[in-house]
């Protein structure tokens, strides 16, 4: 079964920055070389390959939406 939610507005305020940087724990600190966030998803799949994985890239990219990418990679 395959199911799509539509992207919903994202509304912020003006001081989230600001309680950002005061609450964030250190894994929310973690962001990449520029700057952006991050989100690291980490499965274990036994009866899947890297190769299975790095077939769908594209795939995990588009799920989440416009503007997002994808890395796949063995840890």
């Amino acid at each position: 079964m395959y199911a799509e939610l539509k992207p919903v507005p994202c509304l912020t305020y003006s001081d989230a920055q600001k309680l950002r940087e005061t609450s964030a724990t250190p894994i929310l600190r973690q962001v990449t070389e520029d700057g952006k966030y991050c989100l690291v998803l980490v499965f274990e799949a036994k009866a899947l390959q890297l190769s299975d994985f790095e077939k769908r890239q594209a795939k995990f990219a588009s799920f989440f939406g416009p503007g997002i990418t994808a890395e796949v990679g063995e840890f």
